[in-house]
């Protein structure tokens, strides 16, 4: 008798452990999901005060970026959107590559649009992604002082494909 209830108290220790556990994960998760949260809204705070502050300035400073494009992955028929902060005086041109080539997004306004806003964040949305959309696509930054440019990868996954 005295050894089943020692075997029903460790069961039971177990499952508190194991309830522990998952709740530590939910925690966690959160506070993960707040952290970016949070990371967002400072690097648009961050980068609104870093535009203000150039674009008082009458001298020319070339293009940099205050965050780079990230890599980006969707399933087919979805959404891409990649963006990055821009500085510059004056203000910068953008151009977007795809693979190494010029990708005209004015000439197909349903699959691209790009968006330079007034704090600096650049933005380039690709619908409906298909295969042929994945790769490297580049932002090239550039204004009479000079240039730059970053890279990410688009990676389109086939849908329907689960084990």
């Amino acid at each position: 008798m005295k050894m089943m209830n020692v075997n029903i108290h460790v069961k039971q220790k177990i499952q508190l452990e194991k309830k522990l556990v998952q709740l530590i994960y939910i925690l966690l998760k959160q506070q993960l999901v707040l952290n970016q949260q949070r990371m967002f809204i400072f690097e648009e705070i961050f980068s609104s005060l870093i535009f203000l502050f150039i674009e008082n300035r009458t001298e020319d400073i070339a293009p940099s970026f205050i965050r780079k494009l990230r890599n980006c992955t969707v399933i087919e028929g979805q959404r891409a959107k990649f963006d990055c902060f821009i500085t510059g005086q004056p203000n910068p041109t953008i151009r977007w590559l795809q693979n190494g080539l010029p990708l005209d997004v004015d000439s197909n306004l349903r699959k691209y649009s790009s968006q330079l806003q007034s704090n600096g964040k650049v933005i380039l949305t690709i619908e409906d992604c298909l295969q042929e959309d994945a790769g490297e696509i580049t932002i090239i930054v550039e204004n009479r002082a000079g240039s730059t440019q970053c890279s990410a990868e688009l990676t389109v996954e086939r849908k329907g494909f689960f084990f």
